[in-house]
C-alpha cells in the first residue's frame, strides 16, 4: 500500500501527463516544490492537489458522501474554487491515491473507492501558495533570518 499521497493527470489545462517517468504518477511528499516556465501546470498541479486532499479529507470526516460527489459534473463545482472548470478537456483523466481514499475523475465524473486498510481518520494539512503573488511564507520557529530557514531545510531534506 503505498504511504504517501500520490496524482496522475492527463489532457487538464496545459498539462498533457504527469511524469512519465514514474507510469504517469507525481509523488507528493510533506514539501513538494514545482519548477518550471509559465503556463506550464504548476500551478494547476498544485491546485489539484490541494483540492483532492480536501475531498479526501471531507469524505473521511463525512462532510462529503461519496453518492453525491459521484454524480456528473458535480466534481465541476469543486474546480470553481480554484478557476479551474475550463480547463476540463474531453480527455481529461485525473486519479489521486490518497491516504484513506483512491479517486478518479474521468469522462467528467468522479469514482470514489475507499482504499483497503486504510485508517478511519486521515489528518493532513494542505497549503496552496500561489507563487505569481510573490509571497512565501516560510514557517521556521528557530531561524531568525530567512537563509538559515533555506539552509536548514537544504540540510534537513537533501
Amino acid at each position: 500500500m503505498n504511504q504517501k499521497p500520490r496524482i496522475k493527470i492527463q489532457h487538464f489545462g496545459a498539462i498533457q501527463q504527469t511524469n512519465p517517468d514514474n507510469q504517469g504518477w507525481l509523488d507528493i511528499d510533506k514539501v513538494t516544490v514545482f519548477i518550471g516556465d509559465q503556463g506550464s501546470g504548476k500551478s494547476t498541479v498544485a491546485k489539484l492537489i490541494s483540492t483532492f486532499m480536501w475531498i479526501e479529507k471531507a469524505l473521511v470526516r463525512g462532510d462529503l458522501d461519496a453518492k453525491t460527489l459521484q454524480r456528473k459534473g458535480k466534481f465541476t463545482q469543486f474546480l470553481k474554487y480554484h478557476r479551474l472548470e475550463s480547463y476540463v478537456q474531453s480527455n481529461s483523466y485525473i486519479e489521486y491515491d490518497g491516504l484513506a481514499k483512491h479517486i478518479i475523475f474521468e469522462n467528467n465524473q468522479l469514482k470514489v473507492q475507499k482504499k483497503c486498510g486504510s485508517r478511519a481518520k486521515v489528518f493532513f494539512a494542505t497549503n496552496y501558495v500561489c507563487a505569481s503573488r510573490t509571497q512565501f511564507y516560510f514557517l521556521c520557529e528557530k531561524c531568525a533570518r530567512i537563509e538559515n530557514c533555506i539552509g536548514k531545510f537544504a540540510r534537513i531534506y537533501y
